[in-house]
């Protein structure tokens, strides 16, 4: 049986890792401000939470997405997903889907392809990138272009702007079916990214 004092140590875990993960979307936040960027959905973080008491995985926060636009600019956005468990997926480390989001129309908060953008294969359309770290996750709406880093990877704030904000400025601002260029940012972050094999623990 679990100890009072195990429960109490494993609850305040609990508490350091929410407070962290909000560290890092205050300071993306602001890094993303700097670039005249804006978060859409307010301050909201995660949906599908649950109060129920047959649910009891969906209280925990188990992801964490934040999508910025410009404001003349609402079809065209980069964000994060930060995932810790999905049973589904059966990941074995929490990670981060960074991606640039194109739309038909204007990109909705609450983005369910984007939370599976990469790496939910059964009834998704994805394709890899050869040659990248990137992936296109696409429907009828949306299409996604994606890479995945360790979340433990973004530790300070040169390391933020190394692995989110610059690579994901440059994709935005790039013509995304200029090839030359989505490799050269490929290649710049490659040693950054971790693959669906890591995440999975299979390599």
């Amino acid at each position: 049986m679990v100890k009072d004092a195990d429960l109490f140590q494993i609850y305040s875990s609990m508490e350091k890792i929410c407070t962290d993960l909000n560290n890092i979307i205050v300071a993306l936040d602001q890094a993303m401000n700097r670039e005249r960027f804006i978060p859409i959905g307010g301050n909201a973080l995660r949906w599908d939470m649950s109060q129920a008491l047959n649910s009891p995985k969906q209280w925990l926060p188990y992801f964490s997405q934040r999508v910025y636009v410009k404001k003349k600019t609402k079809k065209r956005a980069i964000g994060i997903n930060i995932l810790f468990k999905d049973s589904e997926f059966e990941n074995v480390i929490p990670f981060i889907v960074c991606g640039l989001l194109i739309g038909n129309e204007s990109i909705p908060f609450k983005n369910d392809l984007f939370y599976t953008a990469g790496w939910d294969k059964e009834g998704t359309d994805i394709t890899s990138i050869e040659g990248t770290p990137f992936s296109i996750t696409k429907d009828d709406q949306i299409q996604i272009y994606s890479y995945f880093i360790r979340l433990t990877s973004v530790n300070n704030q040169t390391a933020l702007d190394d692995y989110i904000v610059n690579p994901l400025k440059k994709i935005y601002d790039i013509d995304i079916e200029d090839e030359n260029t989505l490799f050269q940012i490929g290649r710049e972050i490659s040693d950054k990214t971790i693959s669906i094999e890591h995440i999975k623990g299979e390599q």
